[in-house]
């Protein structure tokens, strides 16, 4: 295992300026609300944990003090979880001499640098930063760095549902697809759009096109924002085709039709129809 000296050395010069490596209990670091990685890959983990029974953890975590043997998490998550599964009670940690109130943004700006952070990860912490320390959104965009329009499509995606927060966080849509089928209020027709998504994948111009279809379909139009409404060139469009729920032909949305009837009436009909198309229903004598 690597001598600790060692790798205080290799540490950043700018932690190395204020801030020293040592030993610290995994039970005395609190990961806190600002952050919530959502996407650590468990397949990556278990590999994390092999190495670290081997060769230790040989890079520190980045906490800051908050009181006597409580620590709050600035960057090493994956880490510290994998610690404890390999059994160890401590990980190697910088101590930053920072202000609890400016750990969000720390932690923000570490994590910025990983690969591996997707816009789901962000908007929670966009989130706490503008909870935290009460911003508007200029205030935020300013905080972090990046324009209005960012931080913006970032919250938004916290307002879309689980079902296309889920999709976003595992990369099957972008944030572009997700704001277009958020406005697809019929979560079956919602959960229909996203497995062909997963099953063959669709464009953004498709995506668009679906939503308009489901609109012109359900009379909402009108309703439609500007980003749904944009004009779809028809070359290589793949229209979203759904089943009809009696004789589960495949149709486009626009040859279906919508009968106001509740779930006991439309389940009788569909029963009596396939009972006449297969013939079960015999006449009276």
């Amino acid at each position: 295992m690597a001598g600790r000296k060692d790798i205080a050395q290799h540490a950043p010069k700018i932690y190395r300026r204020y801030a020293r490596v040592q030993e610290i209990s995994l039970d005395e670091i609190n990961a806190g609300a600002t952050y919530r990685r959502t996407n650590v890959d468990p397949e990556a983990l278990k590999e994390l944990v092999v190495s670290i029974k081997a060769f230790g953890v040989l890079q520190p975590v980045l906490v800051c003090q908050v009181a006597e043997h409580q620590f709050s998490l600035i960057a090493g998550l994956r880490r510290c979880i994998a610690a404890e599964q390999a059994g160890l009670l401590t990980v190697p940690a910088i101590v930053l001499k920072v202000h609890q109130a400016d750990v969000p943004a720390l932690t923000l700006q570490e994590n910025y640098a990983r690969e591996d952070l997707n816009p789901v990860d962000e908007a929670v912490m966009f989130c706490e930063l503008q909870r935290e320390h009460r911003l508007t959104l200029s205030q935020l965009a300013q905080y972090i760095a990046k324009s209005e329009t960012y931080a913006r499509t970032r919250l938004e995606l916290l307002t879309y549902g689980e079902q296309l927060i889920e999709a976003v966080r595992k990369g099957e849509i972008n944030l572009t697809q997700a704001e277009l089928l958020s406005h697809v209020e019929d979560t079956r027709e919602l959960q229909g759009m996203l497995e062909l998504i997963r099953e063959s994948g669709a464009s953004t111009k498709t995506i668009r096109g679906w939503v308009q279809e489901w609109a012109i379909t359900y009379e909402k139009l009108d309703e439609m924002p500007k980003s749904v409404l944009q004009p779809i060139a028809k070359s290589n469009y793949q229209p979203y085709r759904h089943k009809c729920s009696i004789c589960n032909q495949e149709l486009e949305l626009s040859e279906l039709k919508i009968w106001e009837v509740c779930v006991t009436c439309a389940a009788g009909i569909g029963q009596a129809l396939r009972a006449l198309d297969s013939n079960v229903i015999s006449e009276p004598d």
